[in-house]
């Protein structure tokens, strides 16, 4: 029997789409801008790769999240879910590890850092309240 997706689902859904959205299209529109707001060099050979991460934000996250929040049942939006948590949590250690070591700056890293934890937990949430 297929269970509903818990309510705490919907809005972490809704939350990431907002988040990737948001990013995806200011990577897609400026991404040395977005960029020097968090203290990222601007270094114009990288803006293909920046708006290519930005479209990738796009589908992977606002794409998947948005079909995430419609989902009518746990079934539709379990693999997605997993696999959301599996990359927000390696996501999160990529920024920590980068804070910690120097590289890049500061600010940005861990400011990225804790939106990925933040999104990791609300994921990990919604999983715990999984069908059983």
């Amino acid at each position: 029997m297929d269970q509903r997706l818990p309510g705490i689902g919907r809005v972490t859904f809704a939350l990431h789409a907002v988040a990737a959205v948001a990013l995806g299209l200011s990577l897609l529109a400026d991404p040395l801008e977005l960029g020097a707001r968090f203290g990222y060099l601007a270094l114009p050979e990288s803006q293909p790769v920046l708006r290519a991460f930005g479209a990738m934000l796009l589908a992977f996250g606002g794409l998947t999240s948005f079909y995430g929040m419609r989902a009518p049942t746990w079934q539709h939006v379990d693999y997605i879910i997993r696999g959301e948590m599996a990359f927000l949590a390696v996501q999160t250690l990529v920024f920590v590890l980068s804070a910690l070591s120097g590289v890049g700056p500061l600010l940005g890293n861990w400011i990225f850092a804790a939106l990925s934890a933040v999104l990791f937990l609300l994921f990990a949430a919604t999983f715990s309240t999984r069908p059983r």
